[in-house]
């Protein structure tokens, strides 16, 4: 929910249960294979020319995320790595101070957010 990956070559992404599409959600809860015997990486749904394999996306996806996959670049080996990245800041690399800021917030930005309200309950100090 915090990361997603940005796919290169798709080799270490898992298709269906990483994030990768640029979206909150991942496609397992759209995806028709309820078991794999290995985990299907993004890249195995790519075709030997380098192009989407619609015939094998379409036998694990529905409509609306083929769509959006549709709409993005193949991953392609000779891009490198997939890499992580962190939604918090502008250079999409994880931080401390980010982590903070988000914890310290609530759903509209202000400060204090949750932490104003753990520190008002009764409850003991140990357990």
């Amino acid at each position: 929910m915090y990361t997603y990956w940005d796919i290169h070559n798709g080799r270490t992404t898992d298709f269906c249960y990483d994030h990768w599409l640029g979206r909150e959600d991942r496609l397992a809860s759209s995806c028709l294979l309820t078991q794999a015997p290995r985990p299907l990486m993004v890249m195995d749904m790519v075709t030997e020319n380098g192009t989407w394999g619609w015939f094998r996306l379409r036998q694990v996806l529905s409509g609306e995320s083929l769509e959006h996959i549709a709409s993005i670049h193949p991953p392609c080996v000779s891009l490198g790595d997939d890499r992580p990245q962190w939604r918090w800041e502008p250079n999409c690399q994880f931080s401390s101070k980010s982590t903070h800021n988000f914890l310290g917030c609530d759903m509209n930005g202000r400060h204090g957010g949750i932490w104003k309200h753990v520190w008002k309950l009764r409850v003991p100090q140990r357990i």
